[in-house]
């Protein structure tokens, strides 16, 4: 399908070409596959959108030889566009190299004209954190997260309307990556700013900033309940889901993940709260969205179905029983035990809440529900 897609992108541009009597340019081509990749991305077809990427890059080359230009900024742009790319069918090695590529374009540009590629030096070192983080080195990616919310914040202070909401997008990403390596308190300090902001955003211009607000509002939840917060992490997560029940009516399906993470945040806190059957709901919920993940992309949502089937064997061990709770925590570690041994930095502290939760349950756990190889991983 993409082969066919991809021929097609390249014929219709040779026909626009001809009709205004102009040979086909490269630029034209990298325009082309650029959205190209947009609809597939919105189809949810992502090897598609892979394929669409690596044309777009070989045209952003060919663009950046002929202009003997190395770091042209059509180049920085499509290495960070593939990166995000890899990164949607969990090909992380190659979503870093490219990430890696973007960055170094990108601060390379910023170092000569810093007026007009700051911003996008600064966006790239966000999503070089982001893959950074996805193969475990944490404090490489909090570094970058950092570097890039200071560039955005020296930019909104001289210029609020145009960089307010990348600042805030900024804060949100710096509060995951500082919550990775458990500076909690800090974490909920950038959630909360980043929170203030998007609602600022979303009253003003609601249509443009609302999707943006729900995930912020998500984000500080959950940097609530890792402060021992679960209260205040209570409202906040269910405006969340409200929101993207909403934006769902616009757009289906297109938030199922955001729900199933919000999901299980409220599950999580409506039990630490002491409401077991409330959140014993909230979780099969998320349960429900995650497995139709899953079903379909297995290596993205393997690290949420995994936090998400853990806090339902919570819920099951309060209102159902130890037997329930188990068999669900056994499921887990048989669906995402494979996919922790493929991605061993990425998975191994979701990996480490099953196993912990399996030997809060049951002393025996150890010796007759978890494979051996996995906990030689663990402890590797």
């Amino acid at each position: 399908i993409s082969r066919i897609a991809l021929d097609i992108a390249e014929l219709n541009i040779v026909f626009l070409s001809k009709g205004n009597k102009k040979r086909p340019t490269p630029g034209m081509y990298h325009a082309a596959y650029n959205q190209l990749a947009t609809r597939f991305e919105s189809k949810g077809q992502f090897k598609e959108v892979v394929a669409a990427r690596q044309k777009a890059l070989q045209y952003a080359l060919l663009i950046s030889k002929n202009s003997k230009f190395p770091n042209h900024p059509m180049l920085g742009s499509s290495h960070n566009n593939l990166s995000v790319a890899y990164n949607k069918v969990c090909d992380f090695s190659k979503a870093l190299n490219s990430a890696r590529q973007g960055e170094k374009i990108y601060r390379s540009l910023a170092q000569h004209q810093p007026d007009a590629y700051r911003a996008d030096w600064a966006t790239s070192l966000s999503n070089l954190a982001n893959h950074l983080s996805d193969l475990g080195h944490y404090n490489d990616a909090l570094s970058r997260a950092q570097r890039a919310e200071q560039i955005y914040r020296d930019l909104a202070q001289s210029q609020p309307d145009a960089y307010r909401g990348d600042w805030a997008r900024s804060l949100s990403n710096l509060a995951n990556h500082l919550s990775d390596l458990g500076h909690y308190n800090d974490a909920l300090s950038r959630a909360q700013q980043a929170e203030q902001i998007y609602r600022d955003l979303a009253q003003s211009q609601p249509d443009a900033h609302q999707e943006a607000y729900a995930n912020s509002m998500g984000n500080l939840a959950e940097a609530l309940l890792k402060s021992g917060q679960a209260g205040r992490a209570l409202s906040l997560t269910s405006r969340a889901i409200q929101l993207y029940e909403v934006l769902e009516t616009r757009y289906p399906d297109k938030y199922t993940d955001q729900q199933g993470w919000c999901r299980r945040v409220l599950a999580e806190s409506l039990l630490e709260n002491n409401e077991s059957h409330q959140a014993l709901l909230d979780a099969r919920q998320a349960e429900a969205a995650w497995q139709t993940i899953y079903h379909n992309r297995p290596d993205y949502a393997a690290r949420e179905y995994g936090k998400t089937l853990e806090i339902l064997a919570r819920c099951q061990h309060t209102t159902e029983g130890l037997t329930a709770a188990m068999d669900t925590l056994r499921i887990a570690v048989q669906l995402i035990g494979p996919h922790f041994e493929k991605q061993p930095a990425r998975l191994r502290s979701v990996m480490q809440q099953i196993i912990d939760s399996m030997r809060r349950l049951t002393p025996d756990a150890i010796t007759d529900k978890i494979p051996e190889h996995i906990l030689k991983l663990l402890d590797s």
